[in-house]
């Protein structure tokens, strides 16, 4: 199973936000489901258009990085 890691300047903003199985099919999904835990974290991540803000560097998933910024969906 796939696992989601974060970086330090995430667990600084989020003491207890660990590293998880990706147990969602997509990044959206996965998005609410960190929701759910962490209050704001999608904030953190994407702005006010659903978008990954400048500061998030680099999405993996299926080892394959994200190059579309847009939307999440992937």
């Amino acid at each position: 199973m796939p696992t989601v890691k974060f970086t330090y300047a995430l667990e600084r903003f989020f003491p207890d936000l660990k590293e998880m199985p990706a147990k969602r099919n997509t990044l959206r999904e996965l998005l609410d489901e960190m929701e759910a835990g962490h209050p704001r974290v999608r904030s953190y991540l994407l702005d006010e258009q659903g978008n990954l803000r400048n500061h998030v560097n680099i999405f993996f998933i299926n080892g394959k990085m994200i190059n579309d910024r847009e939307g999440g969906s992937q």
